[in-house]
């Protein structure tokens, strides 16, 4: 187990200025004791002195490898990664092209997935722990996130073989946030039920972590549904007749 007080070096992904689960971590981080290099594509200071935060772009080879070697300069190392960046299209499944459906895997899937490996590079045979957030999502696809959805199935499938494959002292982490009420839902994007608040997810995210948890399930309500066959295709039903009413409006 990798405890934040024992092994106080960090790395997190978050997108800054605003209301994110990347940025509710990092209170419960410091509190942890944890050291933190935060990532994000804006300005933004910090309020902890636990906290370096640099502007990296994380959709591509470079920006990862840029933010493993700051991470070498300010922390000297990386113990626990957490794969948090992430964002979503709403619109029509035929509405994807080429390039946005490259744009949406190269953040969601390529980015998480080149991290991993450039962790367990790094760290060889010594104790580490990989955190994604994988969504909900992945358990349960909805109309109007077609390409979102394709995205969080991917990683989820990717790190689940993955895990098999390393001894018991590296940890692969999924946690399955459900619609978390941040910015991620702009204008008039309608939230999925059920939904839940973004401290909520940071505060099972530290947990789980502790835990060395495979599954982190914020949300007890989706967990149930999630083992209720039946209730699934009521709930994507139900987003389904949403996605119709917010499409005539607006596509």
């Amino acid at each position: 187990m990798l405890e934040f007080g024992e092994y106080n070096l960090q790395l997190v992904e978050i997108e800054a200025c605003r209301l994110t689960i990347g940025l509710e971590l990092l209170p419960f981080l410091h509190k942890k004791g944890a050291k933190v290099l935060a990532v994000g594509r804006k300005e933004f200071k910090p309020e902890f002195s636990s906290v370096t935060y640099i502007r990296e772009d994380i959709s591509s080879q470079e920006g990862i490898d840029n933010i493993f070697n700051m991470a070498e300069k300010v922390l000297g190392g990386v113990d626990i990664f957490i794969a948090n960046a992430g964002f979503a299209y709403y619109e029509s499944a035929e509405k994807a092209d080429w390039l946005r459906t490259e744009t949406i895997f190269d953040t969601n899937v390529l980015s998480p997935i080149y991290a991993f490996h450039t962790l367990k590079k790094i760290k060889g045979n010594e104790p580490f722990q990989f955190v994604v957030t994988a969504s909900a999502i992945s358990f349960l696809p909805l109309p109007g996130y077609a390409l979102y959805s394709g995205t969080k199935h991917a990683i989820q499938g990717f790190c689940e073989a993955a895990r098999h494959e390393l001894p018991k002292h590296q940890v692969i982490t999924l946690i399955h946030p459900i619609a978390t009420r941040t910015s991620f839902f702009k204008d008039n994007t309608p939230v999925p039920f059920p939904s839940q608040t973004a401290t909520t997810v940071a505060k099972h995210y530290i947990k789980g972590i502790e835990q060395d948890k495979a599954h982190i399930f914020p949300s007890k309500l989706f967990w149930f549904i999630r083992h209720l066959s039946v209730l699934q295709p009521i709930v994507q039903k139900q987003e389904a007749h949403r996605f119709d009413v917010w499409r005539g409006k607006n596509e």
